[in-house]
Order: structure tokens, then sequence, then C-alpha cells
């Protein structure tokens, strides 16, 4: 069975719906311009019809710039910052070992490259992966097409050159 979440009555909808209202309510203008903008990037990727009833119930997720899939929290950057050029060149070939000669979700690709590393780098971010795609397409060994920093509105492809 599968699930409309642009469904009024879904479970998904009534979380979003429950969501927006605490955003809605809070007080301090910079808490609440930061509320609608996480919840704008929960919206990234998320089927059409829900993201055009959120934004219809909701017309400040207009304005709201979501974040990329590239942000990291301050402990996920120590974390990263204790990675040596050997984990970084195990995250690339990971990367490109999961990529194929047809256009595949930048998403897929990392959830393969994880998969790969879970024994070796389990607790890497998945920023990190996402960064690591958007060098890769810099250098040659991927081509893309979409806005790489949103790993589900984004796709890979192997370079021919490899």
């Amino acid at each position: 069975m599968q699930i409309d979440v642009g469904d009024p009555d879904s479970g998904a909808w009534k979380s979003f719906v429950s969501a927006a209202a605490a955003v809605a309510a809070m007080p301090n203008v910079e808490e609440r311009a930061e509320g609608w903008r996480e919840l704008a990037t929960l919206l990234v990727g998320m089927p059409g019809q829900f993201r055009a009833m959120a934004y219809g119930s909701h017309p400040e997720l207009q304005n709201a710039q979501p974040y990329p899939d590239t942000r990291l929290s301050s402990a996920e950057q120590e974390f990263i910052s204790r990675l040596d050029q050997s984990d970084i060149e195990a995250i690339d070939q990971a990367i490109v070992g999961s990529a194929v000669t047809s256009w595949r979700k930048v998403s897929r690709v990392i959830g393969g490259a994880m998969v790969t590393l879970k024994a070796q780098l389990p607790s890497v971010p998945p920023g990190l992966y996402v960064r690591r795609i958007a060098v890769l397409v810099e250098s040659g060994a991927l081509l893309a097409q979409g806005n790489v920093d949103f790993m589900r509105l984004s796709e890979v492809r192997l370079s021919a050159a490899l």
C-alpha cells in the first residue's frame, strides 16, 4: 500500500501541520525564521503535491531558503577534522565505486558508499559525502545534473574519461 503524502489525512501532513503551527507560534522573529528554514529543508525532495500544500498553507515558506545537505554540525566538523587523507581517499573511492555510467540519484550513490565503508568509517556524516561528490564533479571523475548540494535533487554518473 502506497501512502499519499499529499493526502491531508496522512501522518506526514499532520506532522508537518503540527510543526508549522509550532514555528508560527514562536514569539522570537529570528527563531521563527530559523524554524521556517528548517521546515523548508524538510520539504526539499518531497513530492510536488505535498510542497504545494505546504506553501499554500504557509506562505512564509516561500522565502525560507533550505539548508543544503553539505551543512555540518560542530560535532560533525570536529569528527571530520580528525580524518586523514587515506580516509578521504577511501570515501572518494567508495563514492566512485557506487556510481555507474547512467544517471543515479546522489542520495543513492552516497548510500552505496556508506554501506561500503560501514565497517571502516561508520560515523562519517552524510554532509561530508555530499561535499566529496562536489569535489569529484569538479575534478571530472563524476558528471552531475541538478544541484549537488541537495542529494535528493541531483544525479551523478561516471565520467566517460574513467
